[in-house]
C-alpha cells in the first residue's frame, strides 16, 4: 500500500511501553475520583437514613415508613414532615391537630376579654381623679402617690 511506510503504526498491544509520566497521573487521579465518588454516595445514603429514621422517630412514626419516602426527598426535618403530611391517612396516621394552649396564648385571651368588657361599657379600676393626678405627675414620686402607693 503506497503511503504507509511506517511499520510502528501497526505494533501489538504487548509492544507498547507503560503508561508513564502525566498520563500515568491521570489513571490514578481518575481511580481516586471513582472511589471518593463511590464512598461520598455510601455516606449520604447513611446519613439520610439516620435523619429520616430520627424525623420519624421524634413524631413517632414507624421508621418502616422511611422505605416509602422518595429519595429526591431532602433529608429535613421539614421535607420529611411535607411529604408525610399530606400522605398521613395512606398511613393510618392521625394528625396532631390538638395544640396545647401556651401561657401567651393565656395572657392574650385575658387582655381580650379585658379589653371587650371595657368597650361594653364597664368601669375601669382606676376612677378619673386617680387618672387626672397620674395625667398631671411630674416625677416619679407624684405618680407612685397618684397610683396609691403601690409600686410601678
Amino acid at each position: 500500500m503506497p503511503g504507509y511506510d511506517d511499520e510502528d503504526d501497526f505494533e501489538s498491544a504487548q509492544e507498547r511501553p507503560q503508561k508513564t509520566g502525566l498520563r500515568a497521573h491521570v489513571d490514578r487521579l481518575e481511580a481516586e475520583i471513582k472511589e471518593l465518588r463511590t464512598r461520598n454516595t455510601e455516606l449520604e445514603s447513611g446519613n439520610r437514613q439516620r435523619v429520616v429514621g430520627d424525623v420519624l422517630a421524634k413524631f413517632q412514626v414507624d421508621k418502616a415508613i422511611a422505605e416509602f419516602i422518595p429519595a429526591d426527598i431532602e433529608p429535613t426535618e421539614a421535607a420529611v414532615i411535607g411529604w408525610l403530611e399530606p400522605r398521613a391517612s395512606i398511613f393510618g396516621l392521625v394528625p396532631n391537630t390538638a395544640a396545647t394552649p401556651s401561657p401567651v396564648d393565656d395572657e392574650m385571651a385575658a387582655n381580650l376579654r379585658r379589653m371587650s368588657s371595657t368597650e361594653q361599657g364597664a368601669t375601669s379600676s382606676i376612677n378619673t381623679n386617680q387618672l387626672a393626678a397620674i395625667e398631671s405627675a411630674e416625677s416619679m414620686e407624684d405618680l407612685a402617690a397618684a397610683w396609691g402607693g403601690r409600686p410601678l
